[in-house]
Protein backbone atom coordinates (compact mmCIF):
# COMPACT_ATOMS: atom_id res chain seq x y z
CA UNK A 1 0.00 0.00 0.00
CA UNK A 2 1.33 3.49 -0.85
CA UNK A 3 2.05 6.08 1.43
CA UNK A 4 2.43 9.72 1.84
CA UNK A 5 5.57 10.85 2.70
CA UNK A 6 5.58 13.03 5.82
CA UNK A 7 7.52 16.48 5.30
CA UNK A 8 9.35 16.47 8.61
CA UNK A 9 10.14 12.64 7.72
CA UNK A 10 13.09 11.84 5.99
CA UNK A 11 12.56 8.93 3.10
CA UNK A 12 15.60 7.24 1.59
CA UNK A 13 14.20 5.76 -1.69
CA UNK A 14 17.57 3.79 -2.29
CA UNK A 15 17.05 2.07 1.19
CA UNK A 16 13.50 1.73 0.76
CA UNK A 17 13.03 0.31 -2.63
CA UNK A 18 15.94 -2.07 -2.44
CA UNK A 19 15.11 -5.23 -3.52
CA UNK A 20 11.90 -4.10 -4.45
CA UNK A 21 12.08 -3.24 -8.36
CA UNK A 22 7.74 -2.72 -8.74
CA UNK A 23 8.06 0.22 -6.46
CA UNK A 24 7.98 3.70 -7.38
CA UNK A 25 7.33 7.07 -6.05
CA UNK A 26 4.82 9.48 -7.12
CA UNK A 27 5.46 13.21 -7.44
CA UNK A 28 2.25 15.29 -7.52
CA UNK A 29 2.60 19.43 -8.33
CA UNK A 30 -0.73 20.94 -7.25
CA UNK A 31 -2.04 24.74 -7.23
CA UNK A 32 0.57 26.08 -9.36
CA UNK A 33 1.28 26.15 -12.48
CA UNK A 34 5.04 26.10 -14.96
CA UNK A 35 6.97 28.46 -16.58
CA UNK A 36 7.47 28.74 -20.00
CA UNK A 37 10.44 26.51 -21.39
CA UNK A 38 13.35 26.66 -21.34
CA UNK A 39 13.13 27.70 -18.06
CA UNK A 40 10.98 25.69 -16.43
CA UNK A 41 10.32 25.72 -12.75
CA UNK A 42 7.09 25.81 -11.12
CA UNK A 43 5.67 27.82 -8.91
CA UNK A 44 2.98 29.29 -6.58
CA UNK A 45 1.62 25.31 -5.86
CA UNK A 46 2.85 22.85 -3.22
CA UNK A 47 4.74 19.52 -3.99
CA UNK A 48 4.00 16.22 -2.39
CA UNK A 49 5.41 13.07 -2.46
CA UNK A 50 3.60 9.06 -2.42
CA UNK A 51 5.92 6.68 -1.68
CA UNK A 52 6.12 2.85 -2.06
CA UNK A 53 3.63 2.58 -5.06
CA UNK A 54 3.42 -0.84 -6.25
CA UNK A 55 3.76 -0.74 -10.14
CA UNK A 56 1.59 -4.37 -10.26
CA UNK A 57 -1.39 -3.27 -8.83
CA UNK A 58 -1.09 1.03 -9.34
CA UNK A 59 -3.82 2.44 -11.22
CA UNK A 60 -4.98 5.28 -11.78
CA UNK A 61 -8.39 5.64 -9.72
CA UNK A 62 -5.98 5.95 -6.91
CA UNK A 63 -5.16 8.97 -7.62
CA UNK A 64 -8.27 10.10 -6.37
CA UNK A 65 -7.27 8.65 -3.10
CA UNK A 66 -4.34 10.40 -2.93
CA UNK A 67 -5.85 13.48 -3.72
CA UNK A 68 -7.98 13.11 -0.50
CA UNK A 69 -5.34 12.39 1.57
CA UNK A 70 -3.67 15.78 0.90
CA UNK A 71 -6.87 17.35 1.51
CA UNK A 72 -6.89 18.71 -2.43
CA UNK A 73 -10.62 18.41 -2.48
CA UNK A 74 -11.75 19.10 -5.99
CA UNK A 75 -8.32 20.11 -7.82
CA UNK A 76 -8.00 22.61 -10.54
CA UNK A 77 -5.16 21.30 -12.40
CA UNK A 78 -2.52 18.48 -10.77
CA UNK A 79 1.02 18.14 -12.48
CA UNK A 80 2.88 14.75 -11.43
CA UNK A 81 5.78 12.56 -12.50
CA UNK A 82 7.18 8.82 -11.59
CA UNK A 83 10.58 8.81 -9.77
CA UNK A 84 12.46 5.51 -9.38
CA UNK A 85 15.54 5.67 -7.46
CA UNK A 86 19.21 6.86 -9.21
CA UNK A 87 16.54 9.35 -11.55
CA UNK A 88 15.26 6.34 -13.29
CA UNK A 89 12.16 7.29 -14.77
CA UNK A 90 10.70 4.50 -17.16
CA UNK A 91 7.80 2.87 -14.61
CA UNK A 92 5.97 6.20 -15.10
CA UNK A 93 5.12 4.55 -18.47
CA UNK A 94 4.43 1.08 -17.51
CA UNK A 95 0.71 1.83 -14.67
CA UNK A 96 -0.63 2.96 -18.40
CA UNK A 97 0.32 -0.12 -20.23
CA UNK A 98 -2.74 -1.94 -20.68
CA UNK A 99 -6.19 -0.91 -21.95
CA UNK A 100 -8.43 -0.48 -18.78
CA UNK A 101 -5.37 1.88 -17.53
CA UNK A 102 -5.61 3.46 -21.15
CA UNK A 103 -9.02 4.28 -20.83
CA UNK A 104 -9.48 5.40 -16.97
CA UNK A 105 -6.65 7.30 -17.63
CA UNK A 106 -8.30 9.17 -20.72
CA UNK A 107 -11.61 9.55 -19.14
CA UNK A 108 -9.25 11.03 -16.19
CA UNK A 109 -7.84 13.71 -17.82
CA UNK A 110 -11.21 14.39 -19.49
CA UNK A 111 -12.10 14.73 -15.88
CA UNK A 112 -10.06 16.80 -14.04
CA UNK A 113 -7.43 17.99 -16.57
CA UNK A 114 -4.42 15.22 -15.50
CA UNK A 115 -0.99 15.81 -17.30
CA UNK A 116 1.90 14.47 -17.26
CA UNK A 117 5.30 15.98 -17.57
CA UNK A 118 8.95 15.60 -18.08
CA UNK A 119 8.18 12.48 -20.17
CA UNK A 120 11.70 12.86 -22.09
CA UNK A 121 13.39 11.68 -19.53
CA UNK A 122 10.74 8.39 -19.33
CA UNK A 123 11.37 8.22 -23.67
CA UNK A 124 14.93 8.22 -23.40
CA UNK A 125 15.01 5.25 -21.00
CA UNK A 126 12.62 3.11 -22.77
CA UNK A 127 13.87 4.10 -26.29
CA UNK A 128 17.64 5.11 -25.82
CA UNK A 129 17.91 5.91 -29.66
CA UNK A 130 15.52 7.92 -30.04
CA UNK A 131 16.26 11.15 -30.67
CA UNK A 132 14.04 14.04 -29.59
CA UNK A 133 14.10 17.26 -32.04
CA UNK A 134 12.45 20.64 -31.52
CA UNK A 135 10.40 22.81 -34.20
CA UNK A 136 12.65 25.86 -34.88
CA UNK A 137 9.34 28.04 -35.77
CA UNK A 138 8.25 27.54 -32.26
CA UNK A 139 11.48 28.30 -30.73
CA UNK A 140 11.24 31.30 -32.19
CA UNK A 141 7.49 31.92 -31.04
CA UNK A 142 8.55 31.55 -27.68
CA UNK A 143 11.29 33.84 -28.24
CA UNK A 144 8.99 36.68 -29.74
CA UNK A 145 6.80 36.56 -26.99
CA UNK A 146 9.64 37.65 -24.67
CA UNK A 147 11.38 39.84 -26.81
CA UNK A 148 8.08 41.29 -29.35
CA UNK A 149 10.29 41.46 -32.04
CA UNK A 150 10.98 39.51 -35.44
CA UNK A 151 15.21 40.98 -35.33
CA UNK A 152 16.61 37.80 -34.26
CA UNK A 153 14.84 35.53 -36.84
CA UNK A 154 17.14 35.80 -39.27
CA UNK A 155 20.45 35.13 -36.49
CA UNK A 156 18.03 32.18 -35.06
CA UNK A 157 17.99 30.04 -38.47
CA UNK A 158 21.83 30.89 -38.98
CA UNK A 159 22.66 29.25 -36.51
CA UNK A 160 19.93 26.26 -36.85
CA UNK A 161 20.93 25.93 -40.39
CA UNK A 162 24.94 25.67 -39.64
CA UNK A 163 25.94 21.65 -40.53
CA UNK A 164 29.50 22.06 -38.35
CA UNK A 165 30.29 23.19 -34.64
CA UNK A 166 32.53 25.31 -35.78
CA UNK A 167 30.43 27.58 -38.23
CA UNK A 168 28.11 27.21 -35.06
CA UNK A 169 29.88 28.33 -32.88
CA UNK A 170 30.61 31.34 -34.90
CA UNK A 171 27.44 32.07 -35.72
CA UNK A 172 26.43 31.84 -31.78
CA UNK A 173 28.90 34.22 -30.79
CA UNK A 174 27.79 36.86 -33.28
CA UNK A 175 24.13 36.11 -31.86
CA UNK A 176 25.37 37.17 -28.38
CA UNK A 177 27.30 39.88 -29.22
CA UNK A 178 24.41 41.25 -31.14
CA UNK A 179 21.88 40.59 -27.92
CA UNK A 180 23.63 38.75 -24.77
CA UNK A 181 20.21 38.30 -22.94
CA UNK A 182 18.55 36.60 -26.10
CA UNK A 183 21.75 34.37 -26.61
CA UNK A 184 21.65 33.25 -22.89
CA UNK A 185 18.06 32.13 -23.26
CA UNK A 186 18.94 30.30 -26.86
CA UNK A 187 21.77 28.63 -25.05
CA UNK A 188 19.96 26.69 -22.18
CA UNK A 189 18.19 24.81 -25.18
CA UNK A 190 20.39 21.79 -25.95
CA UNK A 191 21.62 22.23 -29.71
CA UNK A 192 21.35 19.00 -29.95
CA UNK A 193 17.92 19.04 -30.45
CA UNK A 194 17.64 22.20 -32.76
CA UNK A 195 20.72 23.03 -34.40
CA UNK A 196 22.23 20.83 -37.67
CA UNK A 197 25.86 21.13 -36.73
CA UNK A 198 24.95 18.93 -33.25
CA UNK A 199 22.38 16.30 -35.14
CA UNK A 200 23.91 12.92 -35.19
CA UNK A 201 23.06 11.91 -39.02
CA UNK A 202 21.35 8.83 -37.38
CA UNK A 203 18.15 9.79 -38.68
CA UNK A 204 19.22 10.62 -42.36
CA UNK A 205 17.16 14.22 -42.28
CA UNK A 206 18.32 17.84 -41.42
CA UNK A 207 14.76 18.96 -41.31
CA UNK A 208 14.36 21.65 -38.46
CA UNK A 209 10.45 21.89 -38.19
CA UNK A 210 7.73 19.91 -37.85
CA UNK A 211 6.26 20.49 -40.92
CA UNK A 212 5.49 16.10 -41.57
CA UNK A 213 2.90 16.60 -38.43
CA UNK A 214 1.66 19.60 -39.75
CA UNK A 215 0.66 18.60 -42.66
CA UNK A 216 -1.24 15.12 -41.70
CA UNK A 217 -2.97 17.67 -38.79
CA UNK A 218 -4.49 19.82 -41.92
CA UNK A 219 -5.89 17.17 -43.99
CA UNK A 220 -7.88 15.80 -41.04
CA UNK A 221 -9.45 19.06 -40.47
CA UNK A 222 -12.73 17.98 -41.86
CA UNK A 223 -12.71 15.00 -39.46
CA UNK A 224 -12.04 16.42 -35.98
CA UNK A 225 -15.49 17.57 -34.74
CA UNK A 226 -17.22 14.44 -36.17
CA UNK A 227 -17.71 11.66 -33.37
CA UNK A 228 -15.09 8.70 -33.42
CA UNK A 229 -16.54 6.14 -35.75
CA UNK A 230 -16.96 8.28 -38.23
CA UNK A 231 -13.68 10.24 -37.86
CA UNK A 232 -12.19 7.41 -37.82
CA UNK A 233 -13.53 6.26 -41.53
CA UNK A 234 -12.87 9.84 -42.20
CA UNK A 235 -8.98 9.43 -41.33
CA UNK A 236 -9.44 5.77 -43.66
CA UNK A 237 -11.29 7.20 -46.72
CA UNK A 238 -7.94 10.11 -46.46
CA UNK A 239 -5.03 7.52 -46.11
CA UNK A 240 -6.64 5.33 -49.04
CA UNK A 241 -6.87 8.16 -51.34
CA UNK A 242 -3.59 9.03 -50.16
CA UNK A 243 -1.78 6.11 -50.93
CA UNK A 244 -3.57 5.85 -54.51
CA UNK A 245 -1.93 9.19 -55.25
CA UNK A 246 1.51 8.59 -53.93
CA UNK A 247 1.43 5.23 -56.12
CA UNK A 248 0.30 7.78 -59.49
CA UNK A 249 3.30 10.09 -58.59
CA UNK A 250 5.50 6.99 -58.18
CA UNK A 251 4.65 5.57 -61.92
CA UNK A 252 5.44 9.31 -63.76
CA UNK A 253 9.44 8.68 -62.06
CA UNK A 254 11.85 8.23 -64.43
CA UNK A 255 14.97 8.49 -61.51
CA UNK A 256 15.89 5.88 -59.35
CA UNK A 257 15.23 8.53 -56.78
CA UNK A 258 12.58 9.88 -54.88
CA UNK A 259 11.53 13.55 -56.32
CA UNK A 260 13.24 15.44 -54.17
CA UNK A 261 16.35 13.77 -53.18
CA UNK A 262 16.68 13.72 -57.45
CA UNK A 263 16.15 17.67 -57.58
CA UNK A 264 18.91 17.89 -54.75
CA UNK A 265 21.23 15.71 -56.40
CA UNK A 266 21.17 17.83 -60.01
CA UNK A 267 21.80 20.78 -57.89
CA UNK A 268 24.75 18.97 -55.81
CA UNK A 269 26.07 17.70 -59.43
CA UNK A 270 26.02 21.29 -61.32
CA UNK A 271 27.55 23.07 -58.01
CA UNK A 272 30.18 19.79 -58.34
CA UNK A 273 31.75 21.59 -61.60
CA UNK A 274 33.33 24.60 -59.33
CA UNK A 275 35.16 22.43 -57.45
CA UNK A 276 38.70 20.88 -57.61
CA UNK A 277 39.81 17.59 -55.34
CA UNK A 278 42.76 16.28 -54.97
CA UNK A 279 43.86 12.73 -53.37
CA UNK A 280 45.94 12.19 -50.46
CA UNK A 281 47.08 8.44 -51.93
CA UNK A 282 44.20 6.86 -49.72
CA UNK A 283 40.72 7.08 -49.66
CA UNK A 284 40.93 10.92 -48.82
CA UNK A 285 40.18 13.76 -50.82
CA UNK A 286 41.24 17.49 -49.98
CA UNK A 287 38.07 19.57 -52.06
CA UNK A 288 38.41 23.21 -52.90
CA UNK A 289 35.51 25.53 -54.56
CA UNK A 290 34.67 29.04 -54.42
CA UNK A 291 34.42 31.63 -51.26
CA UNK A 292 37.25 29.34 -49.47
CA UNK A 293 34.68 26.45 -49.17
CA UNK A 294 37.58 23.66 -48.22
CA UNK A 295 36.53 20.34 -46.89
CA UNK A 296 37.66 17.27 -46.43
CA UNK A 297 36.01 13.80 -47.51
CA UNK A 298 37.15 10.21 -46.69
CA UNK A 299 35.40 7.65 -49.12
CA UNK A 300 36.33 4.99 -46.88
CA UNK A 301 33.82 6.22 -44.32
CA UNK A 302 31.46 7.74 -46.51
CA UNK A 303 31.83 11.20 -44.65
CA UNK A 304 32.41 14.99 -45.44
CA UNK A 305 33.61 17.43 -43.11
CA UNK A 306 30.19 19.75 -44.48
CA UNK A 307 28.55 16.68 -42.86
CA UNK A 308 25.72 17.40 -45.50
CA UNK A 309 26.35 13.46 -46.79
CA UNK A 310 26.26 12.41 -43.43
CA UNK A 311 22.71 14.41 -42.36
CA UNK A 312 20.99 13.50 -44.90
CA UNK A 313 22.38 10.32 -46.91
CA UNK A 314 22.77 12.66 -50.02
CA UNK A 315 25.99 13.13 -51.35
CA UNK A 316 26.76 17.06 -51.32
CA UNK A 317 29.08 18.72 -54.02
CA UNK A 318 31.88 17.98 -52.08
CA UNK A 319 31.59 14.16 -52.67
CA UNK A 320 30.28 14.31 -56.24
CA UNK A 321 33.38 16.42 -57.32
CA UNK A 322 35.09 13.79 -55.66
CA UNK A 323 33.72 11.22 -57.87
CA UNK A 324 34.47 13.08 -60.94
CA UNK A 325 38.02 13.24 -60.33
CA UNK A 326 37.86 9.21 -59.74
CA UNK A 327 35.96 8.93 -62.98
CA UNK A 328 38.59 11.56 -64.86
CA UNK A 329 41.12 9.11 -63.42
CA UNK A 330 39.49 5.65 -65.32
CA UNK A 331 38.18 4.54 -61.93
CA UNK A 332 34.90 2.69 -61.91
CA UNK A 333 32.52 4.86 -60.09
CA UNK A 334 29.17 3.52 -61.13
CA UNK A 335 25.88 5.46 -61.15
CA UNK A 336 25.89 8.66 -58.87
CA UNK A 337 22.68 7.25 -57.07
CA UNK A 338 24.21 4.48 -55.39
CA UNK A 339 26.15 6.68 -52.99
CA UNK A 340 22.43 8.04 -52.14
CA UNK A 341 21.37 6.30 -48.29
CA UNK A 342 18.59 3.65 -49.61
CA UNK A 343 15.87 6.19 -47.97
CA UNK A 344 16.04 8.02 -50.92
CA UNK A 345 15.54 5.34 -53.14
CA UNK A 346 12.22 5.18 -55.44
CA UNK A 347 12.41 1.56 -54.87
CA UNK A 348 11.99 2.37 -50.76
CA UNK A 349 9.19 4.67 -51.40
CA UNK A 350 7.39 2.11 -53.27
CA UNK A 351 7.85 -0.40 -50.51
CA UNK A 352 6.82 2.14 -47.84
CA UNK A 353 3.58 2.07 -49.80
CA UNK A 354 3.17 -1.27 -50.61
CA UNK A 355 1.14 -1.67 -47.46
CA UNK A 356 -3.04 -0.82 -48.86
CA UNK A 357 -5.98 -0.02 -46.77
CA UNK A 358 -9.11 -2.22 -47.83
CA UNK A 359 -12.08 -0.98 -48.72
CA UNK A 360 -14.95 -1.92 -46.17
CA UNK A 361 -18.87 -2.55 -46.69
CA UNK A 362 -21.25 0.40 -45.59
CA UNK A 363 -22.76 0.75 -41.83
CA UNK A 364 -25.90 -1.01 -43.02
CA UNK A 365 -24.15 -4.63 -43.44
CA UNK A 366 -21.78 -3.87 -40.59
CA UNK A 367 -22.12 -6.82 -37.96
CA UNK A 368 -23.81 -6.98 -34.50
CA UNK A 369 -21.82 -7.08 -31.99
CA UNK A 370 -23.68 -9.68 -28.94
CA UNK A 371 -21.41 -8.28 -26.87
CA UNK A 372 -23.14 -7.66 -23.62
CA UNK A 373 -21.54 -4.61 -22.26
CA UNK A 374 -22.25 -1.32 -24.12
CA UNK A 375 -19.84 1.77 -23.58
CA UNK A 376 -21.27 4.72 -23.32
CA UNK A 377 -19.62 8.07 -24.55
CA UNK A 378 -18.19 10.35 -21.58
CA UNK A 379 -20.07 13.10 -20.23
CA UNK A 380 -20.58 16.09 -22.11
CA UNK A 381 -20.48 19.81 -21.53
CA UNK A 382 -21.79 22.02 -24.63
CA UNK A 383 -19.05 25.30 -24.45
CA UNK A 384 -20.59 29.05 -24.74
CA UNK A 385 -20.01 29.88 -28.61
CA UNK A 386 -19.68 27.72 -31.51
CA UNK A 387 -16.73 25.12 -31.72
CA UNK A 388 -13.44 25.36 -32.84
CA UNK A 389 -12.76 23.49 -35.98
CA UNK A 390 -9.22 24.84 -36.83
CA UNK A 391 -6.29 24.47 -34.50
CA UNK A 392 -5.12 28.07 -32.96
CA UNK A 393 -2.71 29.99 -35.36
CA UNK A 394 0.43 31.47 -33.25
CA UNK A 395 1.47 34.90 -33.12
CA UNK A 396 3.83 34.19 -36.69
CA UNK A 397 1.07 32.66 -38.10
CA UNK A 398 -1.20 35.36 -37.97
CA UNK A 399 1.07 38.31 -38.16
CA UNK A 400 1.54 36.20 -42.31
CA UNK A 401 -1.78 35.82 -43.33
Amino acid sequence: MWNIRLLDKPFNAKVAYDGHPTLFTIKLYHGGEFTKFPDVQYIDGSVNYVDMVDIDTFSVHELDAMMKGFRYGVPPVIYYHFLVPGGDFHFGLKPLGNDDDLRTFAQYVCDHKIMRVYTEHAIAQLFPVAEHGFCLRHIYENMRKRWRTTKYKEKLWNCAKATTVQEFNRLMKAFSEYDIEAYEWLKKIPPQHWARSHFTGRPITDMLLNNLCEVFNSKLIEGRDKPIITCLEYIREYMMKRICNVIKVQQKCASPLTPTATKIMESNTTNASNYIARWNSSDKYEVQGPWQDQHVVDMGQRVCSCRKWELTGIPCRHVIAVLFDKADNGEDVGELYTYVHKVHWLETWKEAYSYKVEPIKGRIMWPVSDCPIKISPPPHRNQPGRPKKKRQRSMDEKSQS
